[in-house]
């Protein structure tokens, strides 16, 4: 039914480490996912888009990160911080 070579992409797995909780195996289990963009791909495949309004926010997009770029480039622009997460 599958070929034997065949590794899918999105096949992510985690090996339980010795004296760890199934939540912190869980946390970064979804970590991995998160990071491969599978639930991105989820969200995007919950229900069909036609493809204009594919291209609405294609356009949408695209007009946004010009007027980034634009503001950018204007003299005395200064960038926002990212503030750091805290770390338990």
């Amino acid at each position: 039914m599958y070929n034997k070579g065949y590794v899918n992409p999105y096949q992510r797995s985690v090996t339980l480490r010795k004296h760890e909780s199934i939540d912190s195996a869980l946390r970064r289990l979804k970590r991995l996912m998160e990071n491969a963009g599978i639930f991105d791909e989820l969200r995007e495949r919950e229900c069909f888009v036609k493809p204009s309004m594919k291209n609405k926010r294609r356009h949408a997009a695209a007009v946004k990160r010009e007027q980034r770029r634009k503001l950018e480039q204007t003299p005395g622009y200064k960038k926002p911080v990212k503030k750091e997460k805290e770390k338990r």
